[in-house]
């Protein structure tokens, strides 16, 4: 088990934001990009970890000029997205050891469905499971949960490396394996309700394993590729990372001009899937 101290408790306070909050984050949001760039094997899990989940959390305190983190006291509330029946009574019988009344804002296996509650009762925390059967990537589920703007814990038996890295790319704020321990479970929820992020030691060592092989891309430009790559067109894109087309299509462009330096055949989308799978960011 592992906790990591998250950009968003590093760069800003609990108070709300009252002084110029985008200009502020933005002017820290460049920081944490370029961060990005210089990851490489000699970096800690740490530094991993919270890297990448500095673009989102700090995007997303900028724009809505509030802190996101849950500060105690109201019971949380919970998302629970899972297509196995047992499973799902397994999370809710483990979150109800610390947590007494439960309050449930959706649980099933219907992404949409879950987006729709949430706009109708607002959730504290979603719990995911990657592989919901309805064909969708990890990447997709993802990025339709994170906005909404609230965390995301996946808990999946899905934990390969590149599964893991695309999803915390992608926005995700945990990652748990179905194999993990209730005690785990439970930490990692209280990690993400506090504002941190948290993976697992095993976990975090693979993915800075896997970081150290791949093509040097930015945060942008990784998040950028795998949406594209999971099938979503540019303008999807541009509206899931809230920048504007051309913006979408210059990360995507750079990407291509990347691969390209390296000997690497990625002109068409399905090139792009290939070269992002074999780099180990899709799976």
């Amino acid at each position: 088990m592992a906790r990591f101290r998250s950009p968003r408790q590093i760069a800003m306070d609990s108070r709300p934001i009252t002084e110029s909050p985008t200009s502020t984050c933005e002017a820290r949001l460049v920081t944490c990009s370029t961060r990005w760039a210089k990851v490489g094997a000699g970096a800690t899990q740490k530094r991993l970890i919270s890297t990448l989940k500095c673009y989102r959390s700090i995007r997303r305190a900028a724009l809505t000029g509030y802190h996101c983190i849950w500060k105690g006291g109201d019971m949380p509330s919970f998302i629970l997205l899972e297509d196995h029946p047992l499973v799902l009574e397994s999370l809710l019988a483990q979150l109800s050891l610390r947590y007494a009344n439960l309050k449930i804002v959706y649980k099933g296996s219907d992404v949409l469905a879950a987006v729709a509650a949430h706009r109708e009762t607002s959730a504290t925390i979603a719990i995911v499971d990657l592989d919901l059967g309805d064909g969708r990537s990890p990447a997709d589920v993802i990025s339709l949960l994170t906005a909404l703007e609230i965390p995301v814990l996946v808990v999946s038996a899905l934990a390969e490396p590149s599964t893991v890295q695309a999803v915390m790319i992608a926005g995700a704020d945990g990652f748990v394996s179905k194999r993990a321990k209730t005690s785990e479970l439970l930490d990692a929820v209280e990690s993400i309700l506090r504002g941190d992020s948290f993976v697992s030691p095993e976990l975090a060592g693979a993915l800075l394993a896997r970081r150290s092989q791949n093509i040097s891309l930015s945060e942008q430009e990784q998040r950028a590729l795998v949406l594209y790559a999971s099938g979503l067109k540019l303008d999807a894109v541009a509206r899931r990372m809230d920048i504007a087309p051309s913006t979408a299509k210059s990360y995507i462009d750079r990407v291509r001009e990347k691969y390209r330096d390296a000997g690497l055949e990625a002109r068409t989308k399905t090139g792009l899937y290939k070269a992002a799978r074999d780099s180990g960011l899709i799976s």
